[in-house]
């Protein structure tokens, strides 16, 4: 891949770039797996008390569902984070509509509400494994140093073609309701 980092020219020539909110990455949730399991339960994949069955990937497994299939409690994602969706990656992160990163809109009034603010580390440090999973070494060290270290107000991710065309996959069974898959087995 091209070094694209900075280079107008290139983002002139349509190279995709999902923008990192400096304000929403560096929120303190506690999103390890300790915070999971002892703070908000897994609240993404499981919330007793309100209707999870509309929330994918809750949904993808049928009515009254709910949690996650492939959630387990007390260990987290049954997929390695080498085969998570996509979207399950990101997630209390989604990414809007302008391409932009942001913390979900029920994630600090719900799921994640138990595990907000218990602690000073951002979230997007406990992302650390997930965002060079995704993007490589060589792209988080820059956002962390533009959002974390200099308190930017935004940075980018470029994603690979790869990972565009998994997000659009994902998306497309998001939208109707399938049940995820490992994300390799998407060509």
């Amino acid at each position: 891949m091209e070094n694209i980092f900075g280079n107008p020219e290139l983002e002139k020539r349509g190279v995709v770039r999902w923008k990192m909110s400096g304000a929403w990455a560096r929120k303190p949730i506690n999103c390890t797996m300790q915070g999971i399991i002892n703070e908000c339960h897994g609240c993404c994949t499981v919330k007793p008390g309100w209707n999870a069955s509309k929330m994918y990937p809750i949904r993808a497994f049928g009515p009254g569902a709910t949690q996650c299939g492939f959630f387990v409690p007390g260990s987290g994602c049954s997929f390695s984070l080498k085969e998570r969706p996509m979207n399950c990656m990101f997630y209390p992160f989604v990414l809007n509509s302008s391409g932009t990163f942001v913390i979900s809109g029920h994630a600090l009034t719900s799921s994640c509400k138990h595990a907000y603010r218990t602690q000073a580390t951002s979230i997007f440090v406990h992302f650390k494994d997930t965002w060079i999973a995704i993007f490589g070494e060589e792209q988080y060290n820059r956002v962390h140093q533009d959002i974390i270290v200099d308190m930017k107000d935004e940075s980018y991710f470029y994603p690979s073609e790869r990972i565009i065309r998994i997000m659009e996959v994902e998306n497309e069974r998001e939208r109707n309701s399938e049940k995820p898959t490992d994300r390799n087995e998407i060509v």
